[in-house]
């Protein structure tokens, strides 16, 4: 993992978030995902600066499309966010977790 992704770890893992578990590094289809929340199918990605790179950002948008496809959410945050700003990143992970958990509750 890298250094973001453990930050993120640290404050997602045993349930610590809205009481979600999530899963570190899982396989998905052709797909490795960061962080992986099976009850809520949401997937979480922290991106480097190697995805501001135009081929690495068609290719991040086509594999978003493919994970959305199997009916996964996928939320991304950049790695300079996720270490300087953690606070907000959780903010803005809880503000989805409650947003699926209110869409699982209607259906």
């Amino acid at each position: 993992m890298t250094f973001a992704e453990v930050v993120l770890w640290q404050r997602i893992r045993k349930k610590q978030v809205l009481g979600v578990a999530f899963q570190r590094q899982r396989p998905i289809g052709h797909y490795i995902v960061d962080f992986f929340a099976p009850d809520l199918w949401l997937v979480v990605e922290v991106d480097g600066r190697t995805h501001d790179n135009p081929r690495q950002s068609v290719y991040d948008e086509q594999r978003e499309r493919r994970l959305e496809s199997l009916g996964l959410t996928v939320i991304r945050f950049t790695s300079e966010e996720t270490v300087r700003e953690p606070a907000s990143v959780i903010d803005r992970l809880c503000a989805t977790i409650e947003e699926l958990l209110e869409i699982s509750d209607q259906g």
